[in-house]
């Protein structure tokens, strides 16, 4: 739990995060005791996000005593969310009330199955992140529900900053990340907070905010750089993305397919074709396959210093290069380009804030001004950069 204490915030790992989740809970049976949030909550796009895993037990290799969906984090956002109107002075079931409540409920409905996971294959399918797919859902949800249509558009600018409202879902300390951080912190067992603190802390006194400031970037650090940048997360990413690459080869419609599926139903498909089946097969004994460089150095570096996308006849050749020289079939090989997206440009007294892990946050970061201890917002100066990773399977060669 967070101890606000003076200036400081700290992390213990106890049983209080239950309170914070049953304080969800009762906040959701709230929800569906008003008819219009009710509806809002039985539309497709939410209800499939039950479905969809926060952060997938795939990827670890020890697994979580707690996991969470998609549909759980929003309620979580959302309760946050509700929770600072009421700091802005904003009353429950004022029309501004719902409008931040139901962006809250609908900002992750554009991820595909297993989240992040997967999303790399929807960036170089349709150059797109899951934030677009989420829009483009809301404006589909506005035309197909009359009755919702106004409440669904203002909803729709909340997220795309057109409101007074936007910053309590963009930013470090905003309701999305808060949230997001305190159930990542618990899947990795790196303790418990409470994000109500945290929150309550950013309407209360600069060093308090500033205190908050500091825990939730410590976090995010720890979770990206020492758990969700380990080779065994990449390796799943890869696997994975490229199962989806071949079922995409037999079925021109999956992309498609795949923002209206679950976990479970795109494993389904997975199945359905030999070699995607394969790689999946492997995800679920644990065998992920180890990266290139651990094996053939040179030969990593040496396709390390292509530059830009590749395209899939450039990515099969890798294939074929690599197997012939481990002497493995090409099943076993898995060639994965992911976009990371870098700083450019960080204040000097920010620099301690600094590194590679900007390309996990939102497209703005708050941070503080060392002079007035200010909450500022940065817009980031980014560059997108394409990295080739090559996994491989010798385990059976």
């Amino acid at each position: 739990m967070v101890m606000l204490q003076g200036s400081t915030v700290s992390i213990h790992k106890d049983k209080e995060q239950d309170s914070y989740l049953s304080a969800v809970r009762e906040f959701e049976k709230e929800l569906h005791s008003d008819p219009t949030l009710n509806d809002i909550l039985s539309l497709a796009p939410i209800t499939r996000m039950k479905n969809i895993s926060f952060i997938s037990h795939l990827c670890t290799t020890d697994p979580s005593p707690v996991t969470f969906s998609r549909y759980e984090h929003s309620l979580g956002v959302a309760y946050l969310a509700s929770r600072a109107t009421l700091h802005l002075g904003v009353p429950k079931q004022d029309v501004d009330w719902k409008a931040v409540v139901v962006a809250a409920l609908l900002h992750d409905v554009g991820h595909p199955p297993f989240s992040h996971i997967t999303e790399q294959f929807l960036v170089e399918k349709k150059r797109r992140y899951h934030f677009y797919f989420t829009l483009e859902a809301i404006r589909n949800l506005a035309s197909s529900n009359p009755q919702a249509t106004d409440l669904l558009e203002k909803s729709y600018d909340v997220l795309t900053k057109r409101s007074s409202y936007s910053s309590l879902l963009h930013g470090l300390l905003s309701c999305d990340n808060i949230d997001g951080i305190f159930r990542s912190a618990l899947f990795f067992g790196l303790g418990a907070i409470d994000p109500r603190s945290v929150l309550d802390s950013v309407y209360s006194s600069q060093k308090l905010k500033r205190a908050s400031a500091d825990l939730i970037w410590s976090l995010t650090k720890q979770i990206y750089e020492n758990k969700l940048m380990a080779s065994e997360v990449l390796a799943t990413e890869a696997m994975i993305s490229r199962a989806m690459e071949i079922a995409a080869q037999h079925d021109p419609n999956f992309t498609q397919i795949l923002l209206r599926s679950g976990d479970s139903d795109l494993f389904a498909r997975l199945r359905t074709y030999e070699d995607s089946a394969y790689l999946i097969s492997q995800l679920e004994k644990k065998n992920f396959f180890t990266p290139l460089w651990q094996h053939v150095p040179n030969l990593y570096y040496e396709i390390q210093r292509r530059k830009g996308r590749l395209t899939l006849p450039e990515r099969l050749s890798i294939i074929h290069l690599v197997a012939e020289k481990l002497g493995i079939p090409c099943k076993d090989v898995v060639v994965y380009c992911k976009v990371y997206k870098q700083i450019l440009k960080i204040p000097s007294h920010y620099q301690s804030y600094q590194p590679d892990l900007f390309s996990c946050l939102s497209s703005e970061i708050n941070y503080l001004d060392a002079n007035n201890q200010e909450l500022h917002s940065l817009s980031k100066v980014r560059k997108r950069r394409h990295r080739i990773h090559v996994f491989v399977n010798v385990s059976h060669k």
